[in-house]
């Protein structure tokens, strides 16, 4: 067997793992981002679940309808993911001394922080997907909805025309939607991940959680965003909800069905279809952040004992 990693690892290291985490995770899970956002959204009633949604995404549109808004993840996903992977390692590291018995709550915390600076990159890129992701094949968003945004023809053109018509706070539209949705997930889900993986050592008898192999990290990462993403579920509906609504000009009559805030949105949404209806599209995401996470976390851990071993 080879020898355990005692060195702790810097933060060159940190950096080129989640450098690479983020995009690769991406890619095989994008469809079924794209599913949950369609699920979520204000006319996501149409459909009757997740293959519904998936087979008649693909029929009208075909594979490249399930990866709306790849293009801006792809081109910024990657530096949000190194921002995040990184503050919360320097963050745990100040927060989460090893052998604390409080070391939960440092998780949490360094997990809240992470998502509060990845937000900075991430909002603007969320923004951008999730108004194509729900965006129909001809017409965009339902014509019916006055609030709706316009329709966009890709990451670029989107950028362009949420840039020129709501300016830069079009972009930052749902910041603290979004971190409160992002934040609590991020720090339940460092607080699971971290605590399946000291178990993991333990009843593994490794010394070191660095050094759990792979099929273990996996295995404490896809259980941690499962159960992590089911609890947030409500509150990245409500995001979702509105950030896929224009901003309002000023001076412009409130339509019916704008939605006011995060509040609000959860009270419509509890008015449409009840305590469950806030659930809609837990399947679909738990079944994005379980493979999601794994990929994530599983490349990061081991990319990084890569660049230990080489720097």
């Amino acid at each position: 067997m080879a020898a355990e990693q005692t060195s702790e690892p810097r933060l060159v290291h940190t950096l080129m793992g989640s450098s690479m985490s983020g995009l690769l995770s991406r890619i095989p899970c994008h469809p079924l981002d794209t599913i949950k956002s369609r699920l979520q959204s204000a006319t996501g009633s149409q459909y009757r679940g997740i293959l519904h949604c998936f087979r008649s995404t693909l029929a009208e549109e075909g594979i490249l309808g399930l990866y709306r808004g790849f293009g801006v993840v792809a081109l910024l996903g990657t530096p949000a993911a190194c921002v995040y992977l990184s503050s919360y390692e320097l963050l745990k590291s100040a927060l989460a001394p090893k052998g604390s018995e409080l070391a939960f709550l440092g998780h949490f915390w360094s997990g809240m922080g992470a998502e509060a600076a990845a937000c900075l990159i991430f909002v603007p890129v969320d923004v951008v997907k999730e108004r194509l992701q729900v965006q129909g094949p001809h017409d965009g968003l339902h014509p019916s909805r006055v609030s709706a945004p316009p329709t966009y023809h890709g990451s670029l053109d989107a950028l362009r025309v949420i840039s020129r018509t709501e300016g830069i706070f079009g972009l930052y539209k749902g910041y603290f939607a979004t971190l409160g949705s992002f934040g609590p997930f991020s720090a339940l889900y460092f607080v699971f991940y971290e605590q399946a993986r000291a178990m993991l050592a333990q009843a593994t008898g490794s010394s070191n959680t660095d050094s759990l192999p792979a099929a273990l990290t996996l295995t404490a990462s896809a259980g941690a965003g499962c159960a992590a993403s089911v609890a947030t579920c409500p509150l990245d509906l409500a995001k979702l909800r509105l950030q896929t609504q224009r901003k309002l000009l000023p001076g412009e009559a409130v339509p019916v069905g704008h939605l006011r805030g995060f509040q609000h949105a959860l009270q419509v949404v509890w008015q449409e279809a009840g305590f469950w209806g806030l659930f809609r599209g837990a399947g679909a995401r738990a079944a994005f952040h379980a493979p999601s996470t794994c990929i994530t976390f599983t490349t990061f851990e081991e990319c990084r004992k890569v660049a230990q071993a080489v720097i």
